[in-house]
């Protein structure tokens, strides 16, 4: 946000009368200074002059060269009497002018009874916490326009409204003094202090954009709003403390229904109440009274608690505040159908088939994502959001329409069962109550969309435990099929080069360790299905043992529109970069064998670090060396960009070329626009990459990730390009939100509370920058600019890395 140079103003008053003109005021004054610049974006004309700046000063009878000097010095007798200044009081209501720009700051209520008031207007008004007490003032006709104002922290406006003699109120119609009130409405705002060229809500927002990105706490927060406040001249409409600063921002969020669930932290079963006893713990010593092994009450603080936060709210709020419908409309006149190429998430078969149920174009279809995030190095405790997005916005904006179903932080995982009940509910009471309704912010209709959730972006372990399956390194791991994974003998220890194993102790004869690896077969494996997957849930709850991998029915399964055999999408972060990438490049780093290129990694890394990469890299290469600390986007940059160059003369050639499969497979995936015959190419070279790694490698490489290479294709088939279903942004977020977390204690709602910091923040900014458009004659608002650029800019900073890949 940028504001207006002090040594900008705008044009002279003309003047008063014909003996004596008027200059411009040496002191600073809203009335004279340039309309502020955009408090976004500095790309921005400024907007043309307030009809108000050109106005003329209320003018007055002339006086005599005597008496003009000062108004401090008595009139001579011969001298005409000073102009009688009447004071009126003008409140005005500021209201919070809704995003898609039919609400503004408005004035006009307010003036409606000025001349009425008019006989009682010199009179003191009494002093209360919304208005401060204008008294009669007897300006200087050559030092000022004809209005001062002032204002007050709690929102509400005082004007002056004045005239120059008595001759001149006899003459004023009630016209004529509600259209100058009006103009001074329509431009004039309160301004952070009398000279100054911010408003409270500027201020407001660059404050919280540093706590933000610096990641203050709340006390460091209301320790520099004091200083601020200290160190700005008085009067001003700063607020006075960290707490009245944020309650500021309580109208620009989603009103949240909190509704907090108990449950046991040992067996995880549901309670009413946080004090209630756990029927499931008759073991625990600490529940139970040690004479007769009764149990009486949970005093063993096994009680935990996860929240459930309602979808509901938080969507009509993006659709009446955040422009959401008008982000929707703009995805659609932006699709263009391609025959034959899956652009998007909205190409998939699976969404397609989804989409044939809805109606509406405010339908929603939400991508939904769920993992564990450590709250800090030194504690167990983990969070378990649950973060949907909908897929019907343009994907550099998707991520700023993101919901929080739940929060979930304990030491364990949560039973996904437990956790995910409340938002299945919620779920299910929409789709039959028929939608939400809201209203449209531009046509003010009543409009009713309809909300399902059918696609999951998971990692592994998190795959396993939603679907109620075996873990992924179990003989049926794979959710996509139902391949038996079969015992091949691990790596022998002189192959190891670097990493250290368990010495075996003397006289102990040497165990064969094997491992359960997913290989290779030519064969055709059934690919799960809905209908398979609910008979298998059927006969494992029967006889209480799992079947093929599946261990029981999954609650998600109650979801509309969900197939649990086709809900999971190509997760690339954690299965390709995380999985298959980085497990690669450790076996020619660490592992003996034909492969092996560890005596030239100085090489390698002196040529990755003497590439000079785009901006769109954002991160810098690193050497292998730092293989380990590697991240998802450098793994990406690496696999992409720098691997083919840099490996091409220290690895053999065979598997060289067995390399580039992998690095042309996953660049084809990754395209704007896949067509069916990358699809077909990319399919044939993923299936050689893996049934090569028997040869080349050994059996023993056939991971779960390495399997799931398998799978690509026809996942990206369902739910369109890696990029659309990717994890990275989830990621971001989640790393972002739990960045803020700072206390020890209901470490849930204080990320409730960053979030809604976080959504207000987005909201002043747009509202902001809006209104600056408004004042520079552009309509067109910022949720419905067709202008990539623009979209991205008014982006918070806390945003714009959500918006991007990382």
């Amino acid at each position: 946000m940028s504001s207006t140079s002090d040594e900008e103003t705008g044009p002279p008053s003309p003047p008063t009368s014909p003996q004596k003109p008027v200059s411009p005021p040496t002191s600073p004054n809203k009335n004279f200074a340039s309309p502020p610049t955009s408090p976004i974006n500095n790309n921005f004309s400024s907007p043309p002059t307030s009809p108000k700046d050109l106005a003329s000063p209320p003018t007055s009878p002339a006086r005599c060269s005597s008496c003009s000097s000062s108004s401090s010095q008595a009139s001579p007798p011969n001298c005409p009497p000073p102009a009688k200044k009447r004071t009126f009081n003008v409140s005005r209501t500021t209201l919070l002018r809704k995003l898609d720009g039919d609400i503004y700051f408005s004035d006009a209520s307010t003036c409606d009874s000025q001349h009425a008031e008019e006989e009682d207007a010199t009179k003191q008004v009494p002093q209360s916490q919304n208005k401060i007490n204008l008294q009669e003032i007897d300006c200087e006709p050559d030092s000022s326009d004809g209005h001062s104002s002032d204002g007050c922290s709690s929102g509400g406006e005082l004007f002056e409204c004045e005239l120059s003699s008595e001759a001149e109120a006899d003459t004023d119609s009630a016209d004529e003094l509600s259209a100058q009130s009006s103009v001074a409405s329509d431009d004039d705002e309160d301004l952070l202090y009398d000279g100054a060229n911010l408003t409270p809500d500027e201020a407001i927002l660059k404050v919280l954009q540093v706590y933000i990105a610096e990641r203050w706490t709340k006390t460091s927060l209301n320790s520099n709003v004091k200083l601020i406040k200290s160190l700005l001249p008085s009067p001003n409409l700063f607020p006075s403390s960290g707490r009245k600063l944020l309650s500021r921002l309580d109208d620009l969020s989603a009103y949240q229904i909190i509704k907090e669930h108990f449950y046991c932290s040992k067996c995880q079963t549901v309670k009413v109440n946080a004090t209630d006893s756990c029927e499931n713990c008759l073991n625990c010593e600490d529940c139970r009274d040690k004479d007769d092994f009764v149990k009486k009450s949970c005093d063993c603080q096994n009680t935990g608690v996860f929240l459930e936060f309602s979808i509901e709210e938080q969507l009509k709020f993006m659709f009446e505040n955040r422009g959401l419908a008008s982000a929707i409309d703009e995805y659609h006149s932006h699709r263009t159908v391609k025959d034959a190429h899956l652009c998007d998430i909205t190409d998939g078969s699976e969404y397609a088939r989804v989409r044939s149920s809805l109606t509406s174009p405010y339908d929603l279809v939400l991508l939904t994502s769920s993992d564990g995030v450590e709250l800090s190095s030194s504690s167990k405790q983990e969070m378990w959001p649950i973060l949907s997005v909908p897929c019907e916005v343009l994907p550099n904006r998707r991520f700023s329409y993101i919901l929080v179903s739940g929060v979930y932080v304990d030491n364990k995982k949560p039973l996904m069962n437990v956790f995910f009940k409340p938002f299945v509910r919620n779920l299910v009471s929409i789709h039959e109550r028929g939608g939400i309704s809201w209203v449209h912010p531009k046509s003010k209709s009543l409009t009713t969309s309809k909300v399902v959730s059918p696609a999951l972006c998971l990692d592994a372990p998190a795959k396993a435990i939603i679907l109620n399956m075996k873990n992924h390194n179990h003989r049926f791991g794979c959710n996509i099929c139902e391949q038996k994974a079969v015992r091949v003998e691990a790596a022998p220890a002189d192959e190891v080069v670097q990493g250290k194993r368990k010495r075996r102790k003397k006289n102990m004869p040497k165990q064969k360790v094997t491992l359960r690896r997913f290989v290779f077969t030519e064969d055709d494996v059934p690919l799960r299905t809905g209908e398979r997957m609910a008979l298998l849930s059927d006969l494992a709850e029967a006889r209480n043992k799992s079947r093929r991998g599946v261990i029981g029915h999954p609650i998600v399964a109650s979801l509309p529109f969900f197939d649990t055999g086709k809900c999971l999408t190509a997760e690339y972060l954690h299965t390709v970069l995380l999985g298959v990438v980085k497990y690669f490049l450790n076996l020619m780093c660490n592992v003996r064998g034909p492969w092996y290129i560890g005596n030239n990694i100085k090489n390698i890394d002196l040529f990755v670090k003497a590439i000079k990469v785009p901006d769109f890299t954002k991160r810098l290469p690193r050497g292998l060396k730092d293989l380990k600390f590697f991240k998802g986007s450098e793994l990406r940059a690496f696999l992409l960009f720098y691997s083919l160059p840099a490996l091409k003369s220290y690895l053999p050639d065979e598997y060289f070329q067995h390399w580039m499969l992998l690095v042309i497979s996953i660049y084809n995936l990754l395209k704007d626009c896949i067509s069916d015959k990358d699809l077909n190419s990319t399919e044939i070279m993923l299936r050689c990459f893996v049934r090569d790694v028997n040869t080349l490698y050994h059996p023993r490489y056939y991971t779960y990730n390495v399997h799931n290479l398998l799978h690509l294709c026809t996942l990206v088939k369902r739910w369109g390009p890696l990029w659309a279903t990717s994890a990275f942004e989830f990621e971001n977020y989640n790393g972002f939100i739990t960045s803020h977390v700072h206390g020890t204690k209901h470490l849930g709602k204080e990320l409730l509370n960053n979030i809604r910091i976080i959504q207000s923040t987005k909201v002043l900014e747009v509202s902001l920058l809006n209104k600056f458009m408004k004042r520079a004659g552009n309509n067109q608002n910022v949720d419905t600019c067709n202008n990539k650029k623009l979209s991205v800019d008014v982006l918070s900073h806390q945003e714009n890395a959500i918006v991007a890949a990382e």
